[in-house]
């Protein structure tokens, strides 16, 4: 059976609706869409929303996310930064794709005068329209505790978001291979209000800058 296809699982010996199921490392496998809401493919920004998260990232999280540029401007899809000062490797995460160099993100970690604090094991050179989806990014152990929290479409840039047009199909955070947070895009039934909802903490979030998401 295809987990995609299903709709929603009751559990009789709980007499209760299934709201996710995960495998034995931890990995959500499938979920159920909150009530009240619809899933979507993506949301969209058009560079000016965005989303707090309210999630202060450390070294020791990894994260997998499918992501989409949606113009050919740099982009940022999710981050944060503790300091404007990149010699400080004050950085504290961000996934972005700069226009000086034409890799998504490295094996080192440096496509921003080495102060990129994502690694993974592969570089993407992404095109626009394009969906990615990567897996298990993890920090480099130099990296800074959060002290600003994590935007979604934006970079948290010292409180201040820095905004692009950006695209986001999903946002896995784990630590330890324990996922902490699972942000999908949906779209609230009762006022057709689009956000991304984290399905392991049950919280809904809507755009916190100006005009709104679209999405497919």
């Amino acid at each position: 059976m295809d987990m995609n296809d299903v709709k929603s699982i009751y559990d009789n010996s709980v007499e209760k609706e299934v709201k996710k199921i995960q495998d034995a490392n931890g990995n959500i496998i499938w979920y159920k869409v909150p009530d009240g809401y619809s899933k979507v493919e993506y949301l969209e920004s058009s560079g000016t929303q965005y989303i707090d998260s309210g999630v202060y990232c450390n070294h020791n999280m990894t994260f997998s996310t499918g992501i989409a540029k949606v113009q050919n401007v740099n982009t940022t899809w999710f981050g944060s930064r503790n300091s404007g000062n990149y010699a400080t490797k004050n950085e504290q995460i961000y996934l972005n794709q700069n226009t000086r160099a034409v890799t998504l993100f490295t094996t080192t970690a440096d496509i921003r005068d080495s102060d990129f604090y994502l690694n993974y094991i592969t570089s993407i050179s992404p095109d626009v329209g394009t969906r990615y989806d990567i897996k298990d990014m993890t920090c480099v152990e130099t990296m800074n505790d959060a002290i600003y929290s994590l935007f979604l479409f934006a970079l948290n840039n010292i409180g201040t978001p820095a905004l692009t047009p950006s695209r986001l199909y999903y946002l896995i955070i784990k630590e330890s291979q324990v996922t902490l947070h699972y942000f999908i895009p949906v779209i609230r039934t009762s006022d057709n209000k689009p956000g991304m909802y984290d399905i392991v903490n049950d919280v809904f979030y809507t755009n916190q800058g100006t005009g709104e998401f679209t999405w497919e």
